[in-house]
């Protein structure tokens, strides 16, 4: 600082510190000062045996600065203002002192001040600077310090590493060229975020910092604290619903959604793909299609996922010359049981036949023998559907269409 007969005389114009020989805490929470916090920290500078300094709720305000915390002693500003101009030489400076040399707690939370720069507290060991306006900090206020910046929706923090390869935070202790103060995200404490407003599922989830003794929002940097769920794909809390026919997940990562394979397929918002019916998957290898003499069944997982869809053996009644999907091929002499659905835009009286397997209404084709076996002739193979011989219909075949009547029991 470049010293003038002027800016020493301000210096010694300012008040004198309070004569607080002993003091170890002082809290002036709650009251409203509504100072500039380098105005409210150079009042108790000076004060070399306290220890806890507590000032929450104050309507503190502007930068915790170099200014903040350091003073020029008055007996050296008292002398070089009374020394002849001629006299006076850079030698002849006040000296600058650090300030709260015992100071080993600070406690500033619910302020609004804007930034924390160089950290001249070397006995500082905690902080609280929790829900103030900060948009900065200085990073050796990070480095080893027990402190709170949580709170401070506009704060940015970019030296956060995320792309370190580790399971655990126990893991960057056995990795070389990185640091203990090293800002890392925690890999297993990740936690599903909802909507503040409750008006959508989570589609996100951050984690905190391996760094324990640093206390912050996932907003500080949420494109590394924040990751998209399985199902969705994006960075941070940007996350989108993967589209049907693709997939993201842990292995494959959530930046964006692998497409499933050609005999694969999954629905929206899938963490994994599915095997196509008729397929089937064995192990950790790729989807196998059923093979002859086997048809698809649809739903074989107990929790109703079709990532679990297998290949069964045939069962009566069944042409299982080739792998059975949809359609499922009957025999004659065995009549398939089918439903009646609504038919899509249409009135709600129209209404269609369909196969119950083919709908997906059952996970097997359902076949029963005709009582009559003459009478059913197996399966339509475009649509699936029973072929009564001529003059039956109905259900197995068993009713006389108008103007045919029975010649026999079995006729």
């Amino acid at each position: 600082r470049f010293f003038t007969p002027h800016i020493t005389l301000y210096l010694l114009a300012l008040p004198a510190p309070p004569y607080w020989p002993v003091i170890q805490r002082a809290d002036f929470s709650g009251n409203p000062l509504g100072v500039e916090v380098r105005d409210f920290m150079q009042t108790f500078r000076e004060l070399n045996t306290l220890m806890t300094l507590s000032c929450a709720g104050c309507g503190l305000t502007g930068r915790l600065d170099c200014d903040s915390v350091t003073f020029y002693d008055r007996s050296s500003l008292s002398r070089y203002g009374n020394t002849e101009f001629t006299e006076r030489s850079v030698a002849a400076y006040p000296t600058l002192r650090p300030g709260f040399v015992s100071l080993t707690r600070l406690f500033l939370s619910h302020n609004s001040i804007v930034a924390l720069d160089e950290l001249r507290l070397r006995n500082l060991a905690r902080a609280d600077l929790s829900s103030n306006a900060l948009e900065s900090v200085r990073g050796d206020w990070l480095a080893g310090l027990d402190v709170r910046i949580d709170g401070n929706p506009n704060l940015r923090i970019d030296r956060i590493d995320d792309s370190l390869d580790i399971q655990s935070c126990e893991d960057v202790l056995s990795l070389k060229n990185v640091s203990a103060d090293t800002l890392v995200p925690n890999p297993a404490a990740y936690v599903p975020q909802r909507d503040p407003k409750g008006l959508s599922n989570s589609t996100y989830e951050c984690t905190t910092l391996c760094n324990t003794w640093i206390m912050v929002d996932f907003s500080v940097a949420e494109e590394k604290l924040c990751r998209c769920l399985p199902g969705y794909s994006g960075t941070g809390k940007a996350c989108t619903m993967c589209p049907a026919g693709t997939h993201s997940n842990r292995q494959v990562g959530t930046q964006s959604c692998q497409r499933c394979p050609d005999d694969a397929d999954s629905e929206e918002g899938s963490a994994a793909c599915f095997c196509r019916l008729g397929y089937e998957k064995r192990g950790n290898e790729p989807c196998e299609p059923c093979t002859a003499g086997s048809v698809g069944v649809r739903n074989a997982g107990s929790d109703g996922s079709r990532s679990r869809w297998i290949c069964q053996d045939c069962q009566e009644g069944l042409d299982c010359s080739v792998p059975i999907n949809y359609n499922a091929s009957v025999l004659p002499r065995f009549f398939q049981l089918t439903a009646r659905l609504q038919s899509a835009g249409a009135s709600p009286s129209a209404t269609r036949e369909v196969t119950t397997y083919g709908a997906g209404l059952t996970e097997l084709p359902i076949v029963i023998p005709c009582p009559l076996p003459a009478s059913c002739k197996g399966t339509d193979k475009a649509s699936g559907l029973n072929i009564c011989s001529e003059g039956h219909e109905g259900f197995v075949c068993n009713r006389c269409k108008r103007g045919f009547s029975r010649q026999t029991p079995q006729q």
